[in-house]
């Protein structure tokens, strides 16, 4: 009895290994479908960044079960409680102290405050639970998964007209002759900042590992990319891959001059085919980036309305609410954009900037602080990255996510969505993890030496 009770445990203790890689990608795969367990919703008019509804994303609820496992014995990863990261969090969720000052919905504080909260306790498990190995394991499965759903999906839709129950979207907006893959996401260019970091993926794992499997996959990554049509994303990752490729091979003459001949001919077509037309023409660029810097106009207006904006924000997940109350503050600015913005999108939807939105919401120490992880990771993960080869091809793919993101911040909304701060999660867990695992490889080295 004592016998089997003893094998019993030996293999159970075995198998969570494997068990929390499982968990790992299930939390990836399922970031990409934005589905939550509602459990309360409020009435609005408005479309706010963190929803209307307190409920529990699905991959959110794999993150508590990495914690289920582990019996709740959980040692907390001091790289990840000193994060600047889980310092926005916080004062995200503390925040609520300046109702007082800025009038905020509280209902609606509640929404954001809640994911705040859930956010605070996924990153934290995500950064302590699984040993380097594992999570890199779980990472590298979810991602290839992921993609496989998503093209499968995405090209279903866009090729047969099928779309598949549940995970599934119709899509209502085409480009380049086509409507735009969404795959299970609910716009185009959310599908594309997950396709964007998928991507950026299987390139590292291809220049570094030398796969050819994982080239097929950023090139299916690329083409899904090129199916969204999202022009920021397209640009941004052509844009790096060139510029990654560069100084990977910039001790090479020869590569360098090739990479020089290619671009150079790759624009050159790029700007003379009916892609570019279609993309950047027939639907007007130029009118977009008016649309956008009118909204980010806004904001900026909004901050510096007085000086209880300024220093406390309008109230988590309460901008949108506070243009249309005092849409007058607005309405000559919005009117000198003429007909590419329009009243009722300006008094109905997010600002399409997501520095922008911190700022009008939990002002200038929040936005602050919000700048401030980004930076952290990029000048930490980068230290590591120059130090110690081991770590390269994942630190490199950390950095390019970041960047990624940054600059889809810039000109959208996007990372404000359940699904962005999943995957944000996921990777700064992951660079704590880095972080942790670096500092004490080099303490043992310092320890024997």
């Amino acid at each position: 009895m004592v016998k089997d009770f003893n094998n019993y445990q030996i293999k159970n203790k075995h198998s969570l290994p494997a068990i929390s890689t499982l968990l790992i990608a299930l939390v990836v795969l399922l970031s990409a479908i934005p589905r939550e367990i509602v459990i309360y919703s409020f009435n609005d008019q408005y479309t706010r960044q963190y929803g209307r509804s307190i409920s529990i994303p699905y991959a959110i609820i794999c993150t508590f079960l990495l914690l289920f496992i582990k019996r709740g014995k959980l040692k907390i990863n001091k790289y990840a409680k000193k994060s600047p990261f889980l310092f926005y969090l916080v004062y995200g969720v503390f925040s609520v102290a300046f109702i007082i000052f800025n009038k905020a919905e509280l209902p609606f504080y509640s929404v954001a405050a809640f994911k705040y909260v859930l956010y605070i306790i996924s990153f934290l498990i995500l950064s302590s639970s699984v040993s380097l190995k594992n999570y890199l394991k779980g990472l590298d499965l979810g991602f290839k998964i992921a993609l496989m759903l998503q093209t499968l999906i995405g090209w279903l839709y866009e090729f047969a007209g099928i779309t598949v129950p549940y995970i599934g979207k119709y899509s209502v907006s085409y480009r380049n002759g086509l409507s735009r893959m969404e795959g299970t996401f609910t716009h185009p260019g959310d599908f594309s900042l997950y396709a964007g970091i998928l991507f950026i993926y299987f390139f590292y794992k291809f220049l570094y590992k030398k796969g050819v499997v994982s080239l097929v996959y950023s090139a299916v990554a690329y083409i899904d990319i090129f199916l969204s049509g999202a022009r920021t994303m397209l640009l941004t990752i052509s844009v790096l891959v060139a510029i990654i490729l560069f100084f990977r091979y910039r001790q090479l003459l020869l590569v360098k001059i090739l990479l020089a001949i290619g671009i150079s001919g790759g624009l050159y077509w790029f700007f003379n085919s009916d892609i570019y037309i279609d993309m950047f023409l027939e639907h007007d660029f130029s009118e977009m980036f008016v649309a956008r810097f009118t909204h980010w106009i806004v904001g900026f207006n909004i901050m510096f309305s007085s000086i209880e904006s300024f220093l406390f924000g309008v109230g988590l997940n309460n901008h949108v609410r506070y243009i249309d109350e005092n849409y007058g503050m607005f309405a000559l600015v919005v009117s000198s954009a003429g007909d590419a913005l329009e009243s009722e999108f300006v008094r109905g939807m997010p600002i399409h900037n997501s520095f922008i939105i911190v700022g009008c919401e939990l002002g200038i120490v929040g936005t602050l602080s919000y700048l401030s992880y980004y930076i952290f990771y990029i000048c930490e993960i980068g230290k590591v990255f120059h130090k110690d080869s081991r770590y390269r091809r994942i630190c490199a793919f950390i950095i390019s996510s970041i960047v990624i993101i940054m600059i889809y911040s810039i000109q959208g909304w996007a990372m404000m969505k359940t699904f962005a701060w999943e995957i944000v999660i996921v990777i700064f867990a992951l660079s704590s993890q880095i972080l942790k695992d670096y500092k004490n490889s080099n303490l043992c080295v310092g320890i024997k030496n």
